[in-house]
């Protein structure tokens, strides 16, 4: 609820610089890494109000990550011709070649959600010594990953349906956390909640909002 509260009075701030009307309902989709939390809010002459909130733990970043991980181990030895099991790996080697893709995919997301072009993923050493790079481009991401933004966008509009709050009515939609910033979770959620052209869509990263649309 912290992060909401943030997201709330950040977005109600002069400095916010937004054009929207200062009254309007906004969503904030919440997605850590082992949980999704969504908030419904009315904005009314300064003051917020929570419409509707949902939880869930079965939604999260990781799973981004270990299908993005997959991927890529299903690469590697295609290049490398060493063998590598993960998600979930038993053997040590494996294990620690896990865990080195898992840090070197922080970056491929990063470009990807800077840059429609392709991304690439490099580790040294990746196992047995081998060193290891691997590209994907923005398509071919979007459909690695695409059961997470799928579940992504039907809770939320599970939370719309529970709160009897029609698409249309949402004014403006906040992303929280590094995860909401690739453009794939926006496009799947506007797309499928039915969301008007012109909703705002917005994202908080750590303490840096920007615009991305």
């Amino acid at each position: 609820m912290d992060e909401v509260g943030a997201a709330a009075a950040a977005t109600t701030t002069d400095l916010w610089g937004s054009n929207l009307q200062a009254d309007r309902t906004q969503l904030v989709v919440d997605l850590g890494s082992s949980s999704l939390s969504l908030y419904l809010l009315s904005i009314r002459e300064g003051l917020t109000y929570v419409l509707a909130s949902s939880y869930s733990s079965n939604i999260g970043g990781d799973q981004i990550d270990d299908k993005l991980i997959k991927f890529f181990a299903t690469d590697s030895p295609k290049k490398t011709k060493t063998p590598l099991t993960v998600c979930p790996s038993t053997d040590i080697s494996d294990k620690r070649a896990e865990a080195k893709l898992r840090l070197a995919i922080e970056h491929t997301k990063r470009t990807i959600s800077a840059s429609p072009g392709a991304a690439t993923c490099s580790v040294e050493s990746l196992k047995d010594g081998v060193d290891y790079t691997g590209s994907i481009n923005r398509m071919r991401f979007d459909m690695v990953v695409n059961v997470v933004y799928i579940a992504t966008a039907s809770a939320v509009s599970a939370l719309l349906a529970d709160a009897g709050v029609d698409a249309h009515s949402v004014d403006e939609i906040v992303y929280v956390g590094g995860t909401t910033c690739l453009p794939g979770l926006d496009e799947c959620i506007c797309l499928s909640g039915g969301f008007r052209e012109e909703v705002e869509t917005l994202s908080h990263v750590g303490r840096l909002w920007r615009r991305y649309r």
